[in-house]
């Protein structure tokens, strides 16, 4: 994906239950913050 591509999509809302199930990914599945960004295709801002 290109910075483009980013610029270029629409502003996403995310459910609470997504918000919840990445966050437990990292403190309680020990995954790396970094892997689960790019899996779930989340951005820096």
């Amino acid at each position: 994906m290109s910075s483009e591509d980013i610029l270029d999509r629409p502003q996403q809302k995310y459910t609470a239950n997504f918000k919840l199930a990445a966050i437990d990914r990292v403190l309680l599945g020990g995954e790396a913050l970094s892997q689960v960004s790019l899996d779930l295709g989340l951005t820096n801002t």
